[in-house]
Order: structure tokens, then sequence, then C-alpha cells
């Protein structure tokens, strides 16, 4: 009898902790999270950019956190900053222009969790300019 009933409670107590096992380890929430920082450098408008790709999960807010500036004295960092859907170009999505130095956020909202996404930079200027830029999403982002 008394083995019965420590057989009964061993697999009570292996029950329970089975199912809280399951229950709180195999989360399916995504939690937001920071990608980057990445380099800006750049010395010729036109030709020094940089792109990552972003893939929201439920969220539909992703923000940009800048740092942008002119190397030189007198000189002020200028870059076009675009978001589209993966796979075109043309006059959908967005774009802000910073023509100066800065340090803060751009927030883009709306975003259809279903598509993919490219986020990028791209040179306005000849001055040297430098700076770090990251990514914050609930979802992955590819470099």
């Amino acid at each position: 009898m008394i083995y019965k009933t420590k057989l009964i409670r061993s697999s009570i107590v292996a029950l329970i902790s089975f199912c809280c096992f399951f229950t709180f380890s195999f989360s399916s929430n995504a939690a937001t999270k920071e990608y980057g920082p990445w380099k800006i450098t750049s010395y010729t408008k036109g030709k020094d950019w940089d792109t990552v790709m972003i893939y929201p999960n439920k969220g539909t807010t992703v923000e940009i956190k800048i740092k942008q500036y002119g190397v030189h004295k007198g000189e002020q960092a200028n870059i076009l900053w675009r978001m589209f859907e993966a796979g075109t170009v043309g006059p959908e999505g967005w774009t802000e222009k910073i023509s100066t130095d800065w340090n803060g956020t751009l927030t883009f909202t709306g975003m259809d969790p279903q598509k993919d996404y490219t986020i990028g930079w791209i040179a306005n200027t000849d001055n040297d300019m430098s700076g770090q830029w990251s990514v914050v999403i609930d979802g992955r982002v590819i470099r």
C-alpha cells in the first residue's frame, strides 16, 4: 500500500512538472529586439549606402535609431532614409531626408506582418559623414 501511494505521488509530481515545462518553456510570444548598431561611413553622394531586410512578426511598428554627423568642421550629414516593401522600389514606401547632424529615432507604423521590407540609407552629399544606426522590431533583421 505504501508503495502504491509513493508511485501515485511520484506520477502526479512528474505530470505537474511535465505540464509546467511545456506551458512556460515554449512561449510563442515574440519580443521586440534591437539589431545593430551598424556603422555609417560615407564620402560620395549616391554611391555610399547600406540596407537591411526586416521580417516583422505581429508588431507593425519599426524604429530606426540614428546618429549621423559630418566629419569635418562646417560640414553636415545629409542622408536619405528609406523603407519599402521587398521587391518594390516605386513610390510605395516611406522616405525621410535628414540633412543635418542628427541623433534620434525614426518610427514606421502600419507594416503588414505578412510582407517583408527593406530599410536603408543613401548618402545625399559628398561631405564625409559618419555615425551608426540600428533597428528595433518585433521580428527578424537580416543584413
